[in-house]
């Protein structure tokens, strides 16, 4: 894969899979199936996968992803792969025990953290970036975490629509969730992916609602996972 050969890649990963059924070699076939356009293919061979290693994060998280291009996958789909995510992943991800100090004041600015590796000239902002630019911005204060050195004339806008703007191509994971308790933070939105994967290190940063959206969503079993506005706590 790494090296474009796609069609030798699935063959090979299809090879290792009939030598070895209950090794994870589902999950490459089914990443090849996918760069092929066999959209379908991938996500079967995904269910493979997972039939084999129900917490194979890789597998969830391909089949996540794929599943916003197919044609045929429906609502249901959708959320019960996220539940499976949530049972196997991210109920076991450390939940942050730093306590909630935001005021409560309905007169100030909501504060609104968006982060990404994708605050450039690509899909994922194309379809982030009116958000980060609401008409409605002066009831929130707009944050946004850069996760990727790459830097464009799209960078450069984000840049612009941003109250705040942070770097964070270089930060750790407890760095970031430092950063994001600083910044006050009541809402934050994962555009997508952080550093080419979602964000595992803290459950819930700050104790701000969290809204991962515009992408993979990642959410607990109650949560339906259908776009919605988070109240303040």
């Amino acid at each position: 894969m790494a090296s474009k050969r796609t069609s030798e890649a699935w063959y090979a990963a299809k090879k290792r899979l009939r030598s070895n059924r209950t090794r994870p070699g589902a999950h490459p076939a089914g990443t090849c199936l996918a760069a092929l356009g066999d959209i379908e293919g991938a996500i079967a061979e995904f269910d493979t996968a997972l039939a084999t290693k129900p917490d194979c994060a890789e597998a969830i998280n391909s089949k996540i992803f794929v599943l916003d291009f197919s044609d045929e996958a429906d609502f249901e789909q959708h959320r019960n792969v996220r539940r499976l995510w949530w049972k196997h992943i991210g109920s076991k991800i450390p939940r942050s025990d730093q306590p909630y100090r935001n005021t409560l004041d309905p007169r100030r600015r909501i504060v609104v953290g968006y982060l990404s590796s994708d605050f450039r000239d690509h899909s994922a902002a194309k379809v982030f970036k009116p958000a980060c630019n609401t008409p409605t911005r002066p009831r929130f204060e707009t944050v946004c975490y850069s996760c990727s050195p790459a830097r464009d004339r799209a960078t450069w806008e984000f840049q612009q629509m941003a109250d705040r703007w942070h770097n964070a191509s270089q930060w750790s994971d407890d760095r970031l969730a430092d950063q994001i308790r600083q910044d006050g933070i009541d809402i934050w939105s994962t555009c997508r992916t952080y550093r080419g994967r979602p964000l595992t290190r803290h459950r819930n940063e700050a104790g701000a609602d969290r809204g991962t959206w515009l992408g993979p969503l990642h959410a607990p079993p109650d949560c339906d996972g259908r776009l919605r506005v988070l109240p303040i706590r």
